[in-house]
C-alpha cells in the first residue's frame, strides 16, 4: 500500500516512518511537511493511504482532501 506522510513536524514524520517499517505490505512513497508540497506529492505518487496531521499551519486538511 502507497502511504504518503503529511506532517508540520520532521521529528512526526521520522517517527511514523520508522514504525510503517515494520509492515511489509506498507510502502511510504513521500512525505510533505506544507500543503504545497503535500499537493505534489499526491498527485505524482496517487498513494492508497494518507497520513495527515489536522492542525498544518499553513492550510487545513480540508484544503488537502480536495487534491
Amino acid at each position: 500500500m502507497k502511504t504518503i506522510i503529511i506532517d508540520d513536524v520532521i521529528l512526526s514524520i521520522e517517527t511514523l516512518s520508522r514504525m510503517l517499517l515494520e509492515y511489509d505490505d506498507i510502502e511510504v512513497v513521500g512525505s510533505a511537511c506544507n500543503t504545497t508540497v503535500a499537493e505534489g506529492q499526491i498527485k505524482a505518487a496517487s498513494p492508497d493511504l494518507v497520513f495527515l496531521d489536522v492542525e498544518l499551519t499553513d492550510q487545513s486538511f480540508v484544503d488537502i482532501e480536495k487534491f
